[in-house]
């Protein structure tokens, strides 16, 4: 075993957001977590960095190339695929390494390139994928379940919901069943269910 925690708490504020959390965690995993904006992804990623120093932990690319997009005035198309060039890039190297979890997956570049830039050419996305998806050890699916939360970075409630259901059909089209698995519940939930698998 590489990595043992007990009774993690962490609050914000009179908030608890992970309550008593036991986590093991053995060398040697890649992982993904899979979902649309706003489903809790970023918010489980900081605990797992915060507590898991032996993992590289990734947030992606979406929000430092909008933030830059918008300065240098990018269509969408444009803006989508140098999300996608930097996360296949990333996602290569990712590949040579063990201990990765990453939010912002190779999956969500296909997803959200068909959706919101559906002229983009993702086929050599889709190849990448499906000729590297064996070497990722879990793709953490998390669904949206938390109230939705305006935010000018994030997409609207209803492109979210859209999203998380073109996500379901794509792991159930690409993705073997017994390496995915579904997060729920709180964000302390997640963080246990996570750790039955790392």
């Amino acid at each position: 075993m590489l990595i043992k925690i007990n009774n993690l708490v962490v609050n914000y504020g009179s908030f608890v957001a992970l309550d008593n959390i036991d986590l093991d965690l053995d060398k040697g995993k890649i992982i993904g977590f899979i979902g649309p904006s706003g489903a809790g992804k970023t918010t489980l990623l900081k605990e797992v960095a915060k507590n898991l120093p032996d993992y590289y932990v990734t947030d992606g690319f979406s929000r430092p190339v909008y933030k830059i997009a918008k300065a240098l005035d990018f269509s969408d198309n444009e803006k989508q695929y140098v999300i996608n060039e930097l996360s296949a890039w990333a996602y290569q190297n990712y590949l040579n390494h063990k201990n990765v979890i990453s939010t912002r997956s190779i999956v969500d570049c296909i997803i959200y390139s068909e959706i919101l830039s559906p002229d983009l050419d993702i086929e050599d996305l889709i190849t990448l994928f499906e000729e590297t998806k064996d070497q990722v050890e879990y793709f953490f699916y998390i669904p949206v379940e938390f109230d939705y939360v305006a935010d000018p970075d994030r997409l609207s409630h209803e492109l979210q919901l859209k999203i998380d259901q073109v996500i379901k059909e794509f792991i159930l089209k690409h993705i073997p069943k017994e390496k995915v698995i579904i997060l729920t519940g709180t964000v302390e939930e997640r963080f246990q269910q996570i750790s039955k698998y790392l």
